[in-house]
């Protein structure tokens, strides 16, 4: 969430803008010690029970690359990598999407304008916003195959029968495709969210479903609606020189590697012109 934050600060002079990168740096760097360590304890037979463990352990897990076994990893940690990536892929398509942009600040507008200025948002509710934090959520679902679960006893599906303890995956990205649940799946379309149009029937997969879906839903929804309303609020987000061609924003041909399972966009800039300059700087230099 401070991320986008602190670049703009830094655009405005108001601080470095380095520091965030630094610190994404740093983590990758002592999850991937912690990572080695385990796997030593594992080789030892020392370990303690852990979920990362039981991924290491699993036979299955063996042709998964050093990658793969961190992002599995990296996205139990509040979603530290889903998140930023959900709001890279949010900015690219913003960048491409001025109707969306100027429907969303007019919304802002209309439901209370002291939100321009303001830095307290998070409990505001702009519903076009919401809507399109879902649709964010469910047209590039960033944990394209949701964490493993196991089965705790006998499960029938279509005349197979599934025994205990098998590993499962759910496929998130085919579940937020899927034309029975929503109509157009392959346009991004906030409205889909809002009142009618089978809304109380749909899920959103990103972070899973059921009892063992992320606990950390309501607060990554709430810090990307926050910083969706910030950027909508205070700029108009442009292609960059880099940026101009629309596929960039596409969750397929868009993508920077195909088998990262935490998917990412190839494409990192974009222009942002401030459209209320001194409304900007006294909302990054509020303290409260």
């Amino acid at each position: 969430m401070l991320r986008p934050l602190n670049t703009i600060a830094g655009w405005l002079g108001l601080q470095k803008n380095s520091h965030m990168a630094d610190v994404g740096k740093r983590r990758y760097a002592y999850h991937h010690v912690l990572q080695e360590k385990l796997k030593r304890d594992i080789a030892d037979g020392v370990d303690r029970p852990c979920i990362q463990g039981n991924v290491l352990k699993d036979p299955e897990s063996k042709g998964l690359t050093e990658g793969e076994l961190l992002s599995i990893g990296l996205s139990m940690l509040a979603g530290a990598d889903t998140t930023k990536r959900s709001l890279m892929w949010a900015i690219l398509l913003l960048a491409h999407r001025p109707d969306i942009q100027e429907r969303a600040y007019k919304e802002i507008v209309e439901t209370d304008v002291r939100l321009l200025e303001s830095p307290h948002v998070a409990h505001s509710r702009v519903e076009y916003v919401e809507a399109f934090t879902k649709e964010v959520g469910r047209y590039f679902v960033v944990q394209r195959l949701a964490l493993p679960k196991a089965t705790y006893s006998h499960v029938e599906w279509k005349g197979a029968v599934i025994p205990p303890n098998t590993l499962l995956f759910l496929n998130s990205w085919a579940c937020t495709r899927d034309p029975s649940v929503f109509s157009d799946p392959d346009v991004f379309a906030p409205e889909r969210w809002m009142d009618g149009d089978q809304t109380a029937n749909r899920h959103q997969y990103a972070f899973g479903i059921g009892g063992r879906m992320c606990v950390a839903s309501h607060v990554a929804t709430k810090a990307l609606y926050a910083v969706f309303l910030h950027l909508i609020a205070h700029f108009q987000i442009l292609p960059a020189e880099e940026t101009m061609d629309p596929i960039v924003a596409d969750p397929i041909e868009g993508l920077l590697t195909r088998e990262n399972p935490i998917a990412g966009p190839k494409a990192r800039t974009v222009r942002f012109v401030p459209r209320n300059v001194d409304a900007t700087r006294l909302v990054l230099s509020s303290e409260s």
